[in-house]
């Protein structure tokens, strides 16, 4: 069982780093801005120093230290690189189905993943009056249940032409979708690059294009306005920390957010990732599909030879 005074990133290093300035090859290595809300200070700092606790991953199936939740989830953190930056580049909604399926598994982890859960699992032990030891997160059930909602929700890949996002320590920010009448999230994986999702099911067509499946998801290219927006939200989700590429950056979001008067209810929204509870499934969905995430990881089945115009759908 891992100590709680070990350092466990639930953002991890590598991801902090594509928000530098200037970011390294080995990119936990770059040097990123920091806000800090308590107590109300910036700083520069490499990713690998911000972005983790020291009390999460306490519960395990195997106490005796066989199982390592660290260890579990970053298997997951390979898959947002370089499938995130072909897609990234892609000139059109049609893009690898693998990719995409790799990068829903890794958006999947981050909200698995936050240590909220087990802080909240702290305060139910000692009302009970049991032992924490006792308690576990369930991170091994709960990871395929929340792919399922990421799978079946609504997508759209957003690109930011001239204006970099923000990353906050949880990865993720709640978000309200006035032109989807929707309630959803924002996951920025790049300085210039993220996902919109919104509730599902929606469903997505993939189609066996020249040996490859391709799913059709839309590409879009933001105005400034629409990522400032984003910012502000990514701001709120915010539980301790915030990163950007400067300080001055950070500071032009804060100055923002600062001046509105709706932001504490913002908050209430942009923080609410537990389960990804905003991707609509009820749980039996969830738990009828635990097994999709899983089977599509381990790839989409090739057409029988001399079958043609296949088409699928998630």
């Amino acid at each position: 069982m891992v100590g709680s005074t070990d350092k466990r990133h639930h953002v991890p290093a590598a991801c902090i780093g594509y928000f530098s300035e200037t970011p390294k090859a080995i990119r936990r290595k770059s040097m990123v801005a920091v806000h800090r809300f308590v107590p109300d200070v910036n700083f520069m700092a490499r990713a690998e120093n911000v972005g983790f606790s020291r009390d999460i991953y306490r519960g395990s199936p195997f106490p005796e230290g066989g199982w390592d939740n660290d260890n579990y989830f970053a298997t997951f953190e390979k898959m947002a690189h370089k499938e995130v930056d072909r897609i990234g580049s892609s000139p059109s909604g049609a893009i690898p189905a693998d990719d995409w399926i790799r990068v829903a598994a890794y958006v999947t982890s981050q909200f698995a993943r936050a240590p909220d859960l087990e802080l909240s699992l702290d305060v139910l032990a000692e009302e009970m009056g049991m032992s924490r030891e006792n308690m576990d997160v369930g991170y091994l059930m709960n990871l395929p249940r929340v792919g399922s909602a990421v799978l079946r929700a609504r997508w759209e890949f957003v690109r930011s032409p001239s204006i970099d996002f923000i990353l906050n320590d949880r990865a993720i920010a709640g978000i309200r979708y006035g032109d989807w009448d929707s309630f959803g999230y924002f996951v920025p994986l790049r300085k210039r690059f993220g996902i919109r999702l919104a509730g599902g099911p929606f469903s997505k067509r993939i189609t066996r294009v020249n040996g490859e499946w391709k799913i059709e998801i839309p590409i879009v290219d933001l105005e400034d306005f629409q990522v400032e927006q984003l910012n502000r939200w990514t701001w709120c989700g915010g539980v301790a920390e915030v990163y950007g590429p400067s300080i001055e950056h950070l500071d032009h979001v804060r100055a923002q957010v600062s001046a509105g008067s709706m932001w504490d209810d913002v908050r209430e929204i942009a923080r609410r990732i537990e389960g990804a509870s905003m991707l609509t499934l009820s749980n039996s969905q969830r738990v009828a599909d635990e097994w999709l995430l899983p089977s599509l990881m381990g790839g989409i089945k090739e057409p029988e030879q001399g079958i043609e115009n296949v088409h699928l759908s998630v």
